[in-house]
């Protein structure tokens, strides 16, 4: 997914296509996010004996406090991160005053869901992956239309104009003059 900002082509990831790479390269089970609500009981431990321990109240949310997310790695053990309020609130208003329809925001549309990706993007971070993996795990005739993107990428759009119609491009390998010239 792409998004235009002050004139650049910004490559941002979806949470699954995060959550793919890292079942992928092999050494990720599972990996869950979970939001925590005032209303909830929860233990959080830190240190050499690392865990969460979260009980949801299902009656009622309240206020969010809190989200985490947790994978579980193939060798048995899990590997977490633990993001509080004030901390998703400064991305969430960092991300908003680059925007120039903050009204269209998902961080306005879909809360929640954008509470979950961020805990599953700064988790992404520090887990095990392996591009390679990833790339032998694909068939010659995949990974031809596969275009890997690990991290995110910018491209410079400032000095075109504006299309004055829609294009379409289908080879997903061409280049941005290719597709600025189609």
């Amino acid at each position: 997914v792409s998004q235009s900002r002050y004139g650049k082509l910004t490559y941002v990831p979806m949470y699954q296509g995060l959550i793919e790479i890292l079942y992928r390269g092999g050494a990720v089970q599972c990996v869950n996010a979970h939001i925590i609500y005032d209303n909830d009981t929860f233990d959080v431990r830190m240190g050499t004996e690392e865990r969460i321990i979260h009980n949801p109240n299902m009656l009622k949310n309240g206020e969010k406090i809190a989200v985490y997310a947790v994978a579980t790695l193939n060798s048995g053990g899990k590997i977490h991160c633990l993001i509080k309020r004030d901390e998703i609130e400064l991305i969430r208003s960092n991300q908003l005053k680059k925007m120039k329809s903050p009204e269209e925001s998902p961080w306005v549309k879909h809360d929640d869901e954008m509470w979950k990706k961020t805990a599953i993007r700064r988790l992404y971070k520090i887990l095990p992956k392996s591009s390679t993996d990833i790339v032998q795990q694909r068939s010659p005739e995949e990974y031809e239309r596969y275009v890997q993107v690990m991290h995110d990428d910018v491209i410079d759009v400032s000095h075109m104009n504006e299309a004055t119609e829609p294009r379409k491009v289908t080879n997903v390998n061409a280049t941005l003059e290719e597709i600025t010239n189609a």
